[in-house]
């Protein structure tokens, strides 16, 4: 690149004598004067720019102005004056504020701070504050190099500064707030002459405009000369400097920054960075490598090209959050550096031009003709082209967007501890992969592949080409629960295969346990954890290769099979059967209950009537003994049960309401005979396996009884038996897809039941009745077939049994509340049960072997525990309220009823 001088002309520095003030002024505007003598601000303290008391000669000036001795201009409103110097002589210091509706009206050239020593401040806030100027802006200016001054200059809140010229340097100007404007029509000139730490801030929605008249001889510049440092940093979003000057030179033979962060804006066609042979330069998206801290949010770096000159000039990116892309060109030689961040580059860059990644992540999806060096913690990917590239220890390659080919235009070179991460289209054969015009050293790297890569076993994926491919890598690493991944090489290839991983050295004992594969490769069996786990592998295991679900097990990563296993099993199929056997005994427990209140009912005492013989009609019903029995009932119930599990099956959670009604009569001979229908509605939920079962039952059952008068008290006899019909309705998720699961079935429960107590008159109001019971029930479950998914399993029609025997202890006691008589009850038991103790379903998935899966299961023993209330609510009516508990190792039931009976 040919090199860009430094402009050639450039205004002559302004003296702060009266003599060189009006020679100027000629010079501006062409007009022949006198040499004049400037107003001097006078007052020390801070005062107005209108009091004439605060100016030599007592009025206010209308051509110059000078504050040099330390005063305080407060302005607000409009004048006419011509030049205005705030601390612009040598050790002088001045200060003007301006607010609110200001302006100077014809005003050719502002002086802040020039001379050496020289100290002056200008702040300019509000939307209709102005400073409009036809020549230009001098601030921390002096007469050479190393003699000038400082100026600190805020514009904010919408104020605007413009002029053809503005030089600092010396100083710093702040542009802060929205619509706030510096715009420099022809130059803006940072640290140019004899500036250090010079600085210019844009921020808050802040602006600046440069070139809007360009001049062949003036260009926009940061450290122009040698020897000079100055910096800009454009901070937040809306904040920018438009470059509107065909190029901007940052560091041409000084030492400059261009910092642009958290949304700050650089637009221009041309940056030139580091023009001349002594220039140090970076233009920096984020925060500068020597920061501490963090890196900050990125910059909007909006340039066409970035000319790196002959001096020492690097692109640098430092940056955190969202990723971020550059399609600019990078020309010329020096640098493009990466530090933190995710960053894409789309432009071409020049073959001088360096690219390090020393952090962060840098997709190449343009052309970078330059060497590129990765460094521990970076990595480098795309499917663009790079030039000749070194990948350290610590390094990762990972071409593609997901999956495409990066070109190295020369050699590609692994250091030991270096990674190739590749992933693949799980719809063909094409992976990320390296296409080499030199040669490839393999020698110590490392290739990663993953579950999330999307690689298919059974294919063959060429992973790296080149022209000469020299070494191996030390392996292919992965993360697959049941592949390895196999490299194979030749002269100019790579290939990487998934293959089944050979059958570990041991093998948990399973009964039964198929034999394994003739090749000894591993199971999918080998990876679950419990019986229901390795039923449901060995289905999956018998589909065939290239089935949907075989696939999906086949390609999960290291220690997820087990909850997958566990997802798929149609578990909770084989738990809503525990729940349904379970449910049977609330009925014959509600049944007994009415019919043993109405065998042990006792008789009443008709009303008085008159002395006999008195009538000849019949005595009415009411004046004959009575029963207390009241053969017609409803009752509601509610009931909650807890599975907990086994490890084997998940845990459970049943919430069941619902309603019986029913009635009995006496029959004859002491015997009762009744009938009742029913109908409960239950929600079966098994969270831990993602899946829940609605269940609407219907039963219709009858029940009879005796009583037996015995020498110490009353026994009975309770007999009954039913039939429930159940609509079942399942949904579970399984981890292998999105949809969910869903069948709608029918099961039903046949059960007989009978129990035998004696009841002991303790003392008039208090009873004692030991009891013995047993039942019997028998549910059969309708075949069904789930819809939604090639996880959907089909389940044959069964059916399980349970016998149970219970031995307890009731005691009730008596008694009156105003005037109604009323009792309270109680039961401890014990419950034994013979038989099933767990659902089970025999399913299959569409195309594999048929496997058993199992329920959570019920303790064999229970304890049973009732309390409960009754009380009259007249002649002919009852109300009661009670509760029931089985506690069970591993399972709970709680039953709430209220009962209402009433007699006729």
């Amino acid at each position: 690149m040919k090199p860009l001088r430094s402009p050639s002309f450039r205004p002559a520095r302004i003296t702060p004598t009266p003599l060189f003030r009006a020679l100027l002024l000629a010079s501006v505007i062409g007009v022949a004067c006198q040499p004049a003598q400037a107003a001097e601000w006078l007052a020390t303290a801070p005062g107005s720019w209108f009091d004439g008391i605060n100016w030599d000669g007592g009025s206010v000036p209308t051509d110059y102005a000078d504050v040099n001795n330390g005063g305080v201009v407060n302005y607000e409103g409009t004048a006419d004056i011509g030049f205005i110097s705030i601390g612009a002589i040598t050790n002088g210091s001045g200060t003007l504020n301006m607010v609110g509706n200001s302006a100077f009206n014809g005003l050719v050239v502002l002086s802040v701070g020039n001379d050496a020593g020289a100290s002056g401040n200008l702040s300019v806030s509000g939307p209709n504050a102005r400073l409009l100027l036809s020549n230009s802006v001098y601030l921390g200016s002096g007469g050479g190099p190393g003699v000038g001054g400082t100026a600190q200059v805020t514009l904010s809140d919408g104020a605007r500064l413009e002029a053809s010229r503005v030089y600092l340097d010396g100083g710093s100007i702040t542009v802060s707030g929205q619509d706030s404007l510096l715009q420099a029509r022809r130059t803006l000139g940072i640290a140019g002459e004899n500036g250090s730490d010079v600085t210019m801030t844009i921020s808050d929605q802040g602006k600046v405009v440069t070139g809007t008249n360009p001049d062949v001889n003036n260009r926009t510049s940061i450290a122009g000369l040698q020897n000079t440092r100055g910096g800009v940093s454009i901070t937040g979003a809306g904040s920018v400097w438009q470059a509107q000057d065909p190029f901007v030179i940052i560091g041409g033979w000084g030492d400059a920054t261009l910092v642009l962060s958290d949304g700050g804006k650089m637009s221009a066609a041309r940056l030139v960075v580091a023009q001349n042979a002594t220039g140090v330069a970076s233009v920096i998206i984020g925060s500068p490598a020597n920061a501490s801290g963090s890196p900050a949010a990125a910059g909007i770096l909006d340039v066409g090209t970035i000319s790196l000159g002959q001096g020492t000039g690097q692109l640098l990116f430092n940056f955190s959050g969202a990723p971020i892309t550059y399609g600019g060109n990078v020309t010329g030689t020096g640098a493009i550096n990466l530090l933190a961040g995710d960053l894409t580059l789309t432009g071409t860059a020049a073959g001088n031009v360096l690219t390090t990644v020393s952090g962060g992540s840098l997709k190449v999806n343009g052309t970078l003709n330059g060497n590129v060096n990765v460094g521990a913690g970076g990595v480098l990917g795309g499917s663009g082209t790079v030039g000749t590239t070194t990948l350290g220890n610590g390094a990762t390659l990972a071409p593609g967007n997901p999956a495409g080919a990066l070109r190295v235009a020369g050699n590609l070179n692994f250091d030991t501890g270096a990674t190739y991460r590749v992933q693949a289209d799980p719809d063909s054969d094409a992976s990320d992969r390296v296409v080499v015009d030199g040669t490839a050293r393999l020698a110590g790297s490392v290739v990663h592949v993953g579950p999330d890569g999307g690689f298919a076993p059974q294919r063959t994926y060429t992973i790296l080409s080149a022209n000469s491919v020299v070494g191996t890598f030390e392996g292919a690493t992965s993360n697959f629960a049941f592949l390895d991944s196999k490299l194979d090489y030749t002269d100019k290839d790579v290939t990487l295969e998934l293959v089944r991983k050979p059958e570990p050295p041991t093998t948990p004992p399973t009964t039964p346990e198929p034999p394994p594969p003739p090749n000894g490769t591993i199971r999918f069996s080998d990876a679950a954890t419990t019986g229901n786990q390795r039923a449901v592998a060995d289905a999956v295991d018998s589909m065939a290769p290239g089935n949907a679900l075989h696939d999906y097990v086949l390609t999960l990563p290291e220690g997820a099979p087990p909850a997958v296993f566990d997802s798929l099993s149609g578990e909770a199929h084989a738990s809503a059967k525990t729940t349904l056997l379970q449910g049977g005994i609330q009925a014959r427990t509600l049944l007994l209950s009415q019919l043993r209140n109405n065998l042990q009912a006792r008789n009443l005492p008709g009303a008085p009537t008159a002395a006999a013989g008195a009538s000849d009609l019949p005595p009415s019903a009411s004046s004959l003994p009575g029963s207390t029995a009241m053969p017609a009932w409803a009752q509601i119930v509610g009931n909650w049960q807890t599975l907990d599990g086994d490890g084997n099956a998940g845990r459970v959670r049943q919430h069941t309401g619902g309603l019986f009604v029913g009635a009995d009569h006496a029959v004859g001979a002491g015997w009762r005979l009744g009938a009742a229908l029913g109908y409960t509605d239950s929600n079966v939920r098994a969270d831990g396996r993602a899946s829940r079962s609605d269940v609407s039952s219907y039963s219709a059952l009858l029940y009879a009884g005796r009583a037996f008068d015995t020498d110490w008290g009353r026994a009975n006899l309770l007999l009954g038996g039913g039939y429930t019909w159940h609509d079942l309705s399942t949904r579970r998720q399984a981890m292998s897809q999105a949809a969910p699961l869903t069948a709608d079935y029918g099961a039903s429960t046949t059960q007989l039941f009978a129990e035998l107590s004696h009841a002991w008159q303790v003392r008039a109001s208090t009873t004692l009745e030991p009891f013995v019971g047993v039942a019997w029930a028998n549910l059969r479950t309708r075949a069904f077939s789930e819809t939604g998914g090639p996880a959907a399993l089909s389940g044959e029609s069964d059916s399980s049994q349970q016998t149970t025997t219970t031995l307890g202890l009731r005691a009730a006691q008596a008694f009156e509340l105003a005037g109604r008589p009323g009792r309270v009850y109680g039961t401890l038991g014990w419950r034994h049960l013979f038989g099933d103790d767990e659902g089970e379903s025999r399913v299959a998935f569409q195309g594999s072997q048929s496997f058993t899966v199992a329920g959570a299961p019920i303790g064999r023993d229970a304890a049973l525990v009732e309390l409960g209330t009754a009380l009259a609510m007249g002649r002919n009516a009852a109300v009661a309220l009670s509760y029931a508990g089985q506690y069970a190792s591993g399972s709970r039931d709680h039953t709430g009823m209220v009962n209402l009976r009433w007699g006729f």
